[in-house]
């Protein structure tokens, strides 16, 4: 089996003896696509290993305690809730209870089920959880990219950099901390659900 043949494009650089990088992308995909199983399970496996290294610098990086909005939007919401008497003030706990100008109503859901499941706030389930949206956010992204007249092995190629970018910790305020981790990345999430 032969390299394809990557035709040179011409666009506002003027010069024609530049290959388009998608011209370049679908030529190394063709190869690797009529390469043996071993070598696509390569590529699958360069896709997984920025998941991997990601949930195991957060997991080792993460620490238990409350930071910074923790207090005023987690521990605050917590005590308020746990004073109240019934499943009406509870409820309407949840759906108002503000923070700053935000009503948090999924985060104080989440803490709120805590609270009922087990009695106390665990800061390290909260941030696990909340690093856990990254997930569902990228097999949305992987549903997005996906297609149905390409071939399979063609698209995990094609979604190696994507999950390197992705996954690459640049958004890392937003992870290891309880309160941005259930707020801002779920937002993300639903947002994408939305489309």
């Amino acid at each position: 089996m032969g390299i394809p043949e990557i035709q040179p494009h011409a666009e506002t650089t003027g010069s024609s003896s530049d290959p388009a990088p998608a011209d370049i992308a679908k030529a190394a995909a063709a190869v690797i696509v009529g390469q043996p199983r071993r070598v696509r399970a390569r590529f699958f496996l360069a896709m997984l290993l920025p998941i991997l290294a990601a949930f195991g610098i957060l997991y080792r990086d993460r620490i238990s305690v409350p930071y910074e909005d923790d207090y005023g939007v987690i521990l605050s919401f917590a005590n308020d809730y746990g004073q109240l008497h019934g499943v009406k003030a509870k409820v309407l706990e949840v759906a108002t209870a503000q923070s700053n100008d935000y009503k948090l109503a999924f985060a104080h859901l989440i803490v709120a089920m805590e609270l009922a499941l087990t009695g106390h706030l665990n800061f390290g389930f909260l941030i696990i959880l909340g690093n856990l949206f990254l997930l569902p956010i990228a097999f949305l992204l992987w549903r997005v990219h996906r297609s149905d007249q390409d071939d399979w092995n063609r698209q995990v190629i094609e979604f190696v950099p994507i999950s390197l970018i992705f996954f690459s910790l640049s958004y890392w305020e937003s992870l290891n901390w309880a309160m941005a981790g259930l707020q801002n990345l779920p937002v993300i999430q639903f947002s994408l659900l939305a489309i």
